[in-house]
């Protein structure tokens, strides 16, 4: 167990044990541009049904959507 907390405490120090991975290429403003439209949709699905929401305590999700609609591309 202490050899656990040891590690522990180098990555919270900021040594970790593992070299950081390269990074992922690919079509990064695309992806970012398609979940934006993906979560927007999904906002615009899911408004007519807002009374069912929030008679079961879900309105979380509608706005949940809109926050991940509302992502920019910079």
């Amino acid at each position: 167990m202490a050899a656990f907390f040891s590690g522990l405490s180098d990555i919270v120090k900021g040594n970790p044990q593992h070299e950081a991975p390269e990074p992922l290429e690919g079509p990064v403003v695309a992806t970012i541009v398609g979940g934006t439209i993906i979560w927007f949709a999904l906002f615009l699905v899911q408004l007519p049904f807002y009374g069912w929401f929030d008679d079961r305590g879900h309105t979380w999700w509608l706005w949940t959507c809109l926050a991940g609609g509302r992502t920019r591309c910079r």
